[in-house]
C-alpha cells in the first residue's frame, strides 16, 4: 500500500497516510529483528533492521538501538558501544530539564555497561 501511495505522490513531498505507512512498517521490521536476535538469528535481524534504517531519513532513536542490539549480538562490542554513544549525543544532548529524557538516557548509557 505504501509503494502504490508513493508512485502516485508528486516529488518529495510525504502525505501523512505514507507517514504513517512507513512508520508502521519500521516497527513491524523493528520487531522482526527483536525476535531473531531471541532466536539467535542474526542474519535475519540484521536484515530487517538494516531495511527499516533505509526506510529513514533521519536515523530514529528506536532504529538505531536495534542496530546496536544486533552488532552487539554479532560480538562487534566496538562497533555497538560507539553507535550508542552517536545515539546519546544525537538524540539526548540537551535534556537536562526533561524528566523522561534524563531516563531514556539513563536507561541508554546503562546498556553501554
Amino acid at each position: 500500500m505504501r509503494q502504490k501511495e508513493q508512485r502516485q505522490q508528486i516529488g518529495d513531498m510525504v502525505t501523512p497516510l505514507v507517514s504513517t505507512l512507513i512508520d508502521m512498517e519500521k516497527q513491524c521490521l523493528i520487531r522482526i529483528s527483536e525476535a531473531a536476535r531471541e532466536s539467535q538469528n542474526i542474519q535475519v535481524a540484521l536484515n530487517s533492521v538494516a531495511r527499516a534504517q533505509r526506510l529513514e531519513q533521519n536515523p530514529s532513536s528506536a532504529v538505531s538501538q536495534e542496530f546496536a542490539s544486533v552488532l552487539w549480538l554479532q560480538k562487534e562490542h566496538k562497533f555497538a558501544v560507539q553507535f550508542m554513544k552517536d545515539l546519546i549525543e544525537r538524540h539526548y544532548c540537551d535534556v537536562e530539564k526533561d524528566t523522561v529524557g534524563i531516563t531514556k538516557k539513563a536507561l541508554l548509557l546503562s546498556r553501554l555497561v
